[in-house]
């Protein structure tokens, strides 16, 4: 015999409700429930509720309101549009004439200052007079700066140059009466600083690459060097030399010497190649 729920397995008791028969696993269930699934009581549906939508009539309202939203806002486009081209040609029809109800709009209009006379530079001293003679004299330098002059410009003192920045000649000119202008007095090239340089003070040794370099090759110059093991402070040290562009020729160990601040030679080896 067959389990009521389950066809292809062997039933192994009966339900207590029913008498169905029920395998070894509907069985443990039924004992726990009490009786089988088929006879377990089934909760009562809820009734189902028919959703109702809006009424037709609102929607057909809805719509309607839209529509003569839509073509109220076109009515108010057009007039607008309609209303700026009749401003616009009454405008051209009557330049320079504010429509009736309508403020004419005027853009600013620059007046050209009267220009200023220049000034004659010749009518006496002056700094503008000595600036011109100045140039006159180069005119190829444009740039000119008065450095001192007279309460009455009747003399000045004018350096000029390319740029504010590279003067390079200075000029004493004083005022010619019978000429009624300024003559060259003194002209020659600005002296330039020297630079004052301040003698370099070596540093103090310290335990390094370079200090440690510089040591090996102490007694050869002319060969070069590389560091192929130091410690963490860099106080002991071992060096690779030999000739440029030949093979490595002796290993240097140094240790640093913290009385003389310098390194110590310890030992000079042959290079330990495999």
């Amino acid at each position: 015999m067959h389990c009521a729920f389950h066809p292809g397995t062997e039933a192994s008791g009966y339900c207590p409700n029913c008498d169905r028969p029920l395998c070894r696993e509907c069985l443990q269930a039924a004992t726990r429930a009490g009786t089988c699934p088929a006879c377990v009581p089934q909760p009562a549906k809820p009734p189902q509720t028919t959703k109702k939508g809006p009424p037709l009539g609102l929607i057909v309202g809805l719509a309607v309101g839209c529509a003569v939203l839509v073509l109220l806002l076109i009515g108010l486009i057009v007039a607008g549009v309609v209303f700026s081209n009749l401003e616009d040609e009454v405008a051209i029809e009557q330049p320079g004439v504010a429509p009736e109800g309508f403020e004419l709009e005027r853009e600013d209009i620059e007046v050209a200052e009267p220009e200023e006379p220049e000034e004659d530079v010749a009518a006496g001293p002056s700094e503008v007079a000595a600036l011109a003679f100045a140039v006159s004299r180069k005119p190829e330098w444009p740039a000119a700066e008065i450095t001192s002059h007279s309460e009455d410009w009747r003399t000045a003192e004018v350096v000029i140059g390319p740029s504010p920045d590279e003067y390079g000649i200075r000029m004493t000119l004083a005022w010619n009466e019978d000429l009624g202008s300024y003559e060259l007095s003194d002209e020659g090239p600005i002296a330039q600083e020297e630079p004052e340089y301040e003698e370099e003070v070596p540093d103090i040794y310290q335990p390094g690459e370079q200090t440690a370099l510089e040591a090996a090759l102490m007694d050869t110059p002319d060969w070069v060097g590389k560091v192929v093991e130091h410690s963490a402070d860099w106080k002991s040290v071992t060096v690779w030399i030999g000739e440029p562009y030949s093979e490595w020729s002796a290993q240097v160990k140094l240790r640093w010497n913290d009385a003389g601040d310098y390194y110590d030679l310890v030992a000079t080896e042959g290079i330990p190649y495999p």
